[in-house]
Parts: structure tokens; C-alpha cells; sequence
């Protein structure tokens, strides 16, 4: 590599690390004029394409980097956030795999980048927390981040600090949690996970402290809770399913009971891999089956109403105001409702509050 090329990817590098891509796609278009097919210039390039939402171009660059021998261990991490993000891929490599793929190639950088090494577990640490069950698998990788990271990175502590949240350790959550958030000031997630653990263990005022900084050092990704009496929440639910369109409001009156809870249940989330942040859940048998067409003696009418549980803690630590509050409830409630009228998941969803 040229003097001139290096100081163009160091130069670009720190433009990047200071929240500068624009400056640092200017360096990098010359380095790539320089060596159009060199792997670190692509995989960099693609990294700041993505900064500046240019996806498609940032994908194309990536792709080159993450396709080289050996492949760029940034260019797949890239990669892998990429497809984590997009709702869509028509690639059969699971955002799970590309992960994996992107930490063995972090792993064999010779000398060590302890950087890059962060980021592939950290992106193998999200595919396992964004998966219907994040209780499996998540102590582990936590576990096999620390073997390369040690302990006192925080991406180790963050990940055992969610696993153990998502496994209904909430306690035991607390010590990782404060460290990772200590060793890296603005970690966002780690405050948040902090306050969710807190607010597990009743420790309110402890819990809003923290959700409120993590609303301060990511405001498009969290707020401040908005808390309400017992009273209040209960109207704000009367009032959002007061305004339920038809059938729903119909089925609602004659099926369905809602309740209101604090949370998903201790034992569901630790035995049964219940989302402890869910926002609420369906329970009991659906419309279609207390109301079949035709009831065989083999397969007798499903008796007994619905529930339709709101769990108003975690209703209210995704809201800020009153309004976003009865507005949640109406997609929670409605997305529940849709599974009481037999709709499957992409049915629930075509119910169109989202």
C-alpha cells in the first residue's frame, strides 16, 4: 500500500469516527482512484455511503470488499447491519450467518483489531436480541465476546447485561449494565436495559433516571416514560377502545375482556421465552374457534371469553405523551384483537394501525 493510499484510509477513518462522512467519502473517492478494487478502500467506502444513507451504493461496495480473499471483516460487519435493518432480503444468508461470517474474519486480522473484533459481537450479540427468542444463545455469545474482548469491553457486559434481562434475571442484570454504561458514557442501550431491570424490581424512581438518559443520548430510539396513575391508565384505555373501528368494536364487546398488567409474568419470560418488553398478548381461544361454521362433536366450540392483557409498564416507557399513549394501546389492542378474529401474524398486521 502507498504512502498516499494510507493516509487517505487514516485520514477517512478519523472523519468517520468524528461523525463526518461526507469529508470522509471525499478522501476515500481518491483513494478508490488509487486502488479501484482494494478491499480496506471499499469496505471504508461503503461504511460511509451507509453513514449518508446511500444504501444501495454502499451495498454494492461492501459486497466487493466482503467478497474478497480474504473477505473484510468490516465490510460484512456492514453487511450484517444492513440486512438486520432491512425488512426485506432477497440473500438466503441470515443477517444470524452473515454475523458469524464477519466474526471469523475479524478473527483472523493478524495483528489483532480489537475494534472491529467489538463490532462483529456486537452484531452477532443484536441478531440473537432481535430473534423470537433471544433467551437462546444470548449468555453465550456474551460469554465468547469476553473470551476475546475480556470482561471490563462493552460490548461483553452489554450482552450479558440483556441476556440476563431477557432470561428474567433482573438483578443479576444490574452490575454489567452499570459497568458498560460507566466504561462507555453514552451507551444509549445500556441505560435503557439498566431501567427496564430496575423497573422490574420496583425500583421506580431509580428505573425513570435511567430510561430518561437513555432518552437524552438516543432520542430517536427511546423516551422518557410517560407515568400515569392507575386511574389514568385505565382511562386512557377506555378512551382508546372507545374509538375501535367496527368489527373490531363489536367483537371487543361480546368476546373479549381487557386486563391490565404490569408485565409480562416473571415465570412466562424465564420458562416459556416471553418477551419481557412485549407491549401486550392474546389470550384464549380466537373468535374462529369459539364461532366455527361447523362444530363437530370431535372438535367441540372453544367456550370462555378472551383476554386482551396490556402491560401497562412497558405500554408506557414507549410513550412520551398522553396521545402516543392511547395511540399505542389502539395498535396493541388492535393487533391482539386481530388475533381474537383468527388473523395469522401478516393478517393482524394488515389490520393497518401500525
Amino acid at each position: 500500500m502507498s504512502a498516499e493510499l494510507e493516509d487517505l484510509l487514516h485520514e477517512a477513518h478519523k472523519k468517520l469516527l468524528a461523525g463526518a462522512p461526507k469529508q470522509a467519502l471525499k478522501r476515500l473517492d481518491r483513494a478508490r482512484s488509487l486502488a479501484p478494487d482494494d478491499p480496506d478502500v471499499l469496505a471504508l467506502r461503503g461504511k460511509a455511503l451507509v453513514d449518508l444513507e446511500r444504501f444501495d451504493e454502499a451495498r454494492e461496495d461492501l459486497e466487493r470488499a466482503a467478497s474478497a480473499d480474504p473477505p473484510s471483516a468490516v465490510a460484512l460487519v456492514e453487511l450484517g447491519w444492513l440486512e438486520l435493518g432491512s425488512i426485506e432480503t432477497d440473500d438466503e444468508e441470515t443477517p444470524r450467518d452473515l454475523a458469524r461470517r464477519a466474526l471469523e474474519a475479524a478473527r483472523a486480522i493478524d495483528p489483532p483489531e480489537l475494534d472491529v473484533l467489538a463490532d462483529a459481537h456486537a452484531l452477532v450479540l443484536e441478531t440473537i436480541f432481535e430473534s423470537p427468542n433471544p433467551q437462546r444463545g444470548a449468555l453465550e455469545a456474551a460469554e465468547e465476546a469476553a473470551k476475546d474482548l475480556g470482561w471490563s469491553d462493552p460490548v461483553a457486559l452489554l450482552g450479558k447485561g440483556r441476556a440476563l434481562f431477557y432470561n428474567a434475571r433482573w438483578e443479576e442484570a444490574l452490575a454489567p449494565l452499570r459497568m458498560a454504561s460507566e466504561r462507555e458514557k453514552k451507551n444509549a442501550v445500556a441505560c435503557y436495559y439498566r431501567g427496564a431491570a430496575l423497573e422490574r424490581l420496583e425500583r421506580l424512581a431509580e428505573a425513570d433516571e435511567q430510561l430518561a438518559l437513555a432518552a437524552r443520548l438516543d432520542p430517536e430510539r427511546y423516551v422518557v416514560p410517560f407515568r400515569l396513575s392507575d386511574e389514568a391508565f385505565d382511562a386512557a384505555v377506555e378512551e382508546a377502545i372507545a374509538s375501535l373501528p367496527e368489527p373490531l368494536g363489536k367483537v371487543l364487546e361480546e368476546d373479549c375482556v381487557i386486563s391490565r398488567e404490569s408485565f409480562p409474568a416473571e415465570e412466562d419470560v424465564a420458562n416459556e421465552g416471553v418477551d419481557p418488553l412485549m407491549l401486550g398478548a392474546f389470550l384464549g381461544p380466537s373468535h374462529s374457534e369459539r364461532h366455527p361454521a361447523e362444530a363437530a362433536p370431535a372438535n367441540p366450540v372453544a367456550e370462555g371469553p378472551t383476554d386482551v392483557v396490556l402491560y401497562r409498564r412497558n405500554l408506557e416507557k414507549s410513550c412520551s405523551t398522553r396521545k402516543e399513549l392511547i395511540r399505542e394501546i389502539q395498535i396493541t389492542a388492535l393487533h391482539e384483537i386481530g388475533h381474537e378474529l383468527g388473523f395469522e401474524e401478516g393478517g393482524v398486521d394488515a389490520l393497518g394501525l401500525e
